[in-house]
């Protein structure tokens, strides 16, 4: 009875040029076939932004929110379903257009579990502190994942797809 949807997110709008819109972007709504997934994710690539942090943190608020308030991208959770982000990334986020207790709250009001796959080691990539004025220095990774209940790979290349099979279950 598994589900899957496909996002991405890029520059955060406090880059300039950079618009609520296009920081994230639903490439296909959760739907039961994984093939559609698939080929959604053939849309993913690098590239954006003026600077390295980018909109991670606004991704997860959009996607744990139906798209409320921002970007308008639906999700299409199926009411009732286990809500998880596998979150993929290789660098932090910003916290000014959303910060990271923002993006928390707004996982935790949705019931969504995390699983971040860091493509970097802990304390860096999206495991890394970016406090963007906040005074927030938490590792960014690290905070959402266990404050959702879920879990952090780091280096997730280096791994086994038996072993993220295992992590995602």
């Amino acid at each position: 009875d598994a589900a899957f949807g496909v996002g991405r997110y890029l520059g955060d709008p406090i880059e300039g040029g950079v618009d609520l819109d296009s920081a994230y972007d639903v490439l296909s709504e959760i739907n039961t076939d994984g093939n559609v997934a698939i080929t959604a994710m053939d849309d993913w690539f690098a590239s954006g932004g003026g600077d390295g942090p980018e909109a991670n943190l606004y991704a997860l608020q959009q996607a744990a929110q139906n798209g409320a308030g921002g970007s308008e991208e639906a999700t299409g959770w199926r009411p009732g379903a286990q809500k998880v982000i596998l979150w993929f990334g290789d660098i932090e986020g910003h916290q000014d257009t959303v910060t990271l207790n923002e993006a928390i709250a707004a996982l935790n009001d949705e019931n969504v579990i995390v699983i971040g796959f860091n493509s970097s080691s802990g304390n860096f990539g999206i495991d890394r502190s970016f406090a963007d004025g906040t005074g927030d220095t938490r590792n960014q990774a690290s905070a959402v994942t266990d404050a959702t209940g879920g879990a952090l790979v780091n280096n997730f290349r280096s791994q086994s797809g038996d072993d993220l099979l295992a992590t995602v279950t």
